[in-house]
C-alpha cells in the first residue's frame, strides 16, 4: 500500500493548533483478490485534529 497526505496547522491559542488534512491510499493485491476489491483499489480520506504543544 501507498498512502501519501497533506497537513496543514493552524494556530488557534497559545499552545493548541488545529490541523485540517488529507489522505490517499493505493492498494496493492494481488490477482486472486483483486475481485474483492471489484477493481477500485483507490481510498482517500480527510480529516481535523487539535494539537497541543
Amino acid at each position: 500500500m501507498n498512502s501519501p497526505g497533506v497537513i496543514r496547522d493552524f494556530q488557534v491559542v497559545n499552545h493548541l493548533k488545529l490541523g485540517v488534512g488529507a489522505q490517499a491510499a493505493r492498494n496493492f493485491v494481488g490477482h486472486d483478490l483483486a475481485a474483492a476489491y471489484g477493481g477500485d483499489r483507490w481510498g482517500g480520506i480527510g480529516f481535523v485534529r487539535l494539537k497541543i504543544d
